[in-house]
């Protein structure tokens, strides 16, 4: 699981735009050992064929996002055949051990993620401890800065205040 925290203002990033960079960084992480994903236009994520490899589920509060994606690395998928993935019908689920038949090394496979990320989003990274996070984050200055908003944002929020 990768949990990246971005302050979505800072970077001026809409939510669509952070998901697809998301995307990105896991097909340039498969591309690496030489596995083609792809996006599909109706669900997030990342997929190889009609199986999905990756899912993303994000959370953002005041426009800080937490959660973030899986990568179907090593993963047992037994467990699948029991639930239906994402709530989607006709849609596999697969990993890069049972596309590759070999098993990964988790820490290589990070440190390409880490790479990639850095890459995608053109920042540097450091790790920091949970404890220590909150004073890292500048609430005040979230909260006077208006978050970008897509025109399709804008309009939904239009017409859940009307209805409401």
């Amino acid at each position: 699981m990768v949990y990246p925290i971005i302050n979505l203002c800072e970077y001026k990033l809409k939510v669509k735009e952070f998901i697809e960079k998301l995307e990105e960084v896991i097909i340039l992480t498969l591309e690496f050992y030489s596995i083609k994903g792809t996006r599909n236009p109706l669900n997030h994520g990342v997929w190889i064929g009609q199986d999905k490899i990756a899912s993303i589920g994000i959370g953002i509060r005041k426009w800080i996002t937490f959660h973030g994606f899986t990568l179907n690395i090593n993963t047992d998928l037994s467990g699948f055949n029991m639930i239906r993935a994402c709530g989607l019908y006709n849609a596999g689920v697969t990993s890069m051990k049972k596309i590759m038949d070999r098993e990964f090394s988790l820490s290589e496979v990070s440190g390409i993620i880490i790479d990639n990320f850095s890459k995608v989003f053109n920042v540097g990274l450091e790790e920091i401890v949970y404890e220590d996070l909150h004073q890292r984050i500048d609430y005040c200055e979230i909260t006077k800065t208006k978050a970008p908003m897509a025109q399709d944002q804008t309009s939904l929020r239009g017409k859940l205040q009307k209805t409401y």
